[in-house]
Formats: structure tokens, C-alpha cells, sequence
């Protein structure tokens, strides 16, 4: 599921990676790889963006937004 794309209001891409990580896909923060493991971390990370100028919606500084399952990996049943 992405929650927020690259767009005129948005430098940031941001989606839950089947790995079962958060992405921030290209990140631009040095030393970053763009994977991110809890919901505070998540925050705390678009945070930084915007210390950094970068333009970050607003809902992606809600903890709330990011469920257990975008930590945990996908695993397909196989029938």
C-alpha cells in the first residue's frame, strides 16, 4: 500500500514493502536505505524530511496510519 506519492505536494514515496518493512522509496536523507521497521521510526524518519525541507503530507506523521501488518513479512499459502 503506498501512502503518499511523489507529487507537487509530496517529496516523499512511501509504501509498505512485502518484506514487511516501510519504504521510503529513494530516499534522499544521508545514510539512510530507506527501510523502516516500527511506526515511530516511520515518523520520526518523514520527521526528518521536514527538517530537511522536504515537503511531507501531513497524515504521514501519524503513527496510527501504520499497522502491525506493514512490519511483518508477506507469506503466499500455496494451494
Amino acid at each position: 500500500m503506498s501512502y503518499a506519492r511523489w507529487s507537487a505536494l509530496s517529496n516523499v514515496y512511501v509504501f509498505a514493502h512485502v518484506d514487511g518493512f516501510v519504504d521510503c522509496c529513494g530516499c534522499n536523507l544521508p545514510g539512510h536505505d530507506g527501510r523502516l521497521n516500527s511506526a515511530p521510526e516511520v515518523v520520526a524518519h518523514m520527521q526528518a524530511h521536514l527538517d530537511a525541507g522536504d515537503k511531507v503530507p501531513p497524515h504521514l506523521l501519524d503513527e496510527s496510519l501504520y499497522p502491525d501488518e506493514d512490519f511483518t513479512p508477506y507469506v503466499r499459502e500455496r494451494t
